[in-house]
């Protein structure tokens, strides 16, 4: 599960990074990866606009990097020829698992995400006033229970400490970035 979730990341922070105007296509053709994907679909559709662009090529890097897993897991497989699900766990390395040379390429795009989008300063204003967001909600809902939705006020009402903490952190959890940002709004009213 985690190679699937790192493939994911990787190329939804592409897609979002351009989506907010953190990251542009030029940038991206920098990293190598990107870079070598972005020449052959440009090759192939040059009229091709910037949004359309940009799917094609994190669709074909998809399929390039999830090739490579099945391809290297089969491989590790042959190899490794366990006999029972014991023998997977006792085994020295993981059977699944990208090649080297791949794993290394994923590495570098996420290398460079971290320097271009992650610590982007846009990026980085926009998580602390998120976690200003979520502060300010959790403290008023931990002091007036009854700002929370009726079922989740029934469910803090007579909790105390922990207990009352983590039905607010469950409704906070559960809203929309929307609704977040509109309750944050009526407590400064």
């Amino acid at each position: 599960v985690n190679v699937a979730d790192a493939i994911a990341y990787n190329n939804h922070d592409i897609d979002d990074g351009c989506r907010a105007g953190l990251l542009s296509i030029e940038q991206l053709r920098e990293q190598a990866f990107f870079g070598k994907h972005y020449d052959e679909v440009h090759r192939r559709y040059p009229k091709l606009e910037d949004r359309r662009l940009l799917y094609e090529i994190i669709r074909r890097m998809l399929g390039v990097v999830i090739a490579d897993l099945i391809g290297e897991t089969r491989r590790r497989l042959v190899a490794a020829a366990p006999g029972s699900i014991d023998e997977v766990r006792a085994g020295s390395e993981p059977l699944v698992s990208m090649s080297d040379e791949m794993h290394e390429q994923h590495v570098s795009l996420k290398r460079f995400l971290h320097q271009h989008l992650y610590r982007h300063e846009k990026k980085l204003a926009m998580t602390r006033e998120v976690q200003a967001i979520v502060q300010d909600l959790f403290a008023a809902y931990m002091n007036d229970v009854d700002q929370m939705s009726p079922q989740f006020a029934a469910a803090a009402n007579g909790l105390n400490g922990a207990p009352q903490a983590r039905v607010v952190a469950d409704y906070i959890a559960g809203m929309t970035d929307r609704f977040a940002i509109a309750a944050h709004r009526n407590l400064a009213g």
